[in-house]
This record gives structure tokens, sequence and C-alpha cells, in this order.
């Protein structure tokens, strides 16, 4: 039943705002301060639910600090702010599935999203990102552990380029490979080994990119 006062389904208002004039936001779980968020009245709790927010962003940011990877850009705080940031959009969107499951099984949920996150980048940078090479032998060089898939992601991977067109899978993996789309040298370029134009050689390569990113799921 709606609470008629304060238009805030079940809702004890009053309670909430007794903990937080007494710093107790700590005591409570945190699904239930999501439930609160998505029942409070969005224009007249304001900054009640402002105040609860904040204390789960709080919670969730430290929590994700002690268990994101550090290899990952910027130590990982990009990612703790992308998860974190997207929660709370979740919690105050009524219609948001994540929504409801942050209402159920907060850590967990949370948790999940930063794996959501890393296997995206994971994905993204391997994929997409020509191969690391020696600069003095050329040879080429294995990527730190934090850029690799795991075997399902890599085996999906694999049977994406090699469903690319016939062009484009050349194109994709010849840039891969370090090769530029026109060289000092043509023969070491790919619109030469592919007998195209550069600006060709490169449409392909960005067919092929989008093509991958469409496939793993990755936004552009």
């Amino acid at each position: 039943m709606q609470d008629q006062e304060h238009g805030s389904e079940g809702v004890d208002r009053e309670d909430w705002l007794d903990r937080i004039n007494r710093n107790d936001l700590r005591s409570a779980k945190p699904q239930a301060i999501a439930a609160a968020c998505r029942r409070l009245n969005p224009e007249r709790d304001v900054l009640l639910r402002g105040r609860l927010l904040d204390h789960l962003a709080k919670l969730a940011t430290d929590h994700l600090a002690m268990r994101v990877d550090r290899r990952l850009p910027n130590e990982g705080r990009d990612a703790i702010g992308e998860v974190v940031g997207n929660m709370v959009a979740s919690i105050i969107d009524p219609d948001a599935a994540d929504g409801r499951g942050f209402e159920h099984s907060f850590i967990n949920k949370l948790e999940h999203r930063l794996i959501d996150h890393v296997r995206r980048w994971r994905r993204e940078t391997v994929v997409i990102e020509p191969q690391l090479s020696d600069e003095v032998t050329g040879h080429a060089l294995e990527r730190p552990d934090g850029y690799g898939l795991s075997p399902e992601d890599e085996a999906m991977a694999q049977d994406i380029v090699a469903g690319l067109p016939d062009n484009y899978r050349k194109a994709f993996l010849l840039r891969r490979a370090g090769f530029a789309y026109d060289a000092a040298s043509r023969s070491e370029s790919i619109a030469a080994m592919l007998g195209v134009t550069p600006k060709t050689a490169k449409a392909w390569v960005e067919k092929a990119h989008a093509l991958i990113h469409q496939q793993l799921g990755i936004r552009r």
C-alpha cells in the first residue's frame, strides 16, 4: 500500500531518516537500501534518496576497490566508476532489471557487473588491438595476463574471425600482425599484399572490427 503522505510504497521514511541522523546506515543491508531507493518518491524524497544512493555508491566503490584487477586501465578505477554509475542508474530506473537484482542480492550483482565489464574490455583489447611486436626483432610479443580471454571467449573470438568475409579477414589479420595500410616499402603494406588501395584496406579492417564488435556484444 502506498504511503499517502509521502507517496512512497512500503518505505518507512522516518526509520531511514533516523538512521542517517545517527550515522547508522552501515547496519542496514545494502539490498534493503536499494529497495528503499527504488520505492521512495522520486520528487518528494530527492534528498533522502540521494543520501541513500551516496552511501550505496561509497559502499560499492570500497567493495570493488578490494577486488578489481589493478592491471586494468587507470588501475581499475575507470571500471569501478562505470560499474558504480550503472548501478545507481539501474536502482533509480523503475523498469531496470538490474535494479531489481540489486534489491535481492546486492554484492553478487555488483561483482557480476564488474566481471562483465572486465570481460568486455578484454574482448575488445585482444580482438581489436593490433598484435604487439618487438620493435627491434619484429617478433610477436605475448600480451600481459590482464589482456587474456577466457577459453570460452577466445574460442568465440576465433570463430568470429574465421567466419568473416575473406577480404575482411585477411585485412584484419594482417593489421593485427602489425602491418601498416601503406608502408615505405610497399611490399610490406596491407594494401600491396591484398592488391588494393590503402583506403580500401583500411575500410575492410574497419568493417571487420564492426562485425566483431557486433557479434561479441561490444558497444562502439
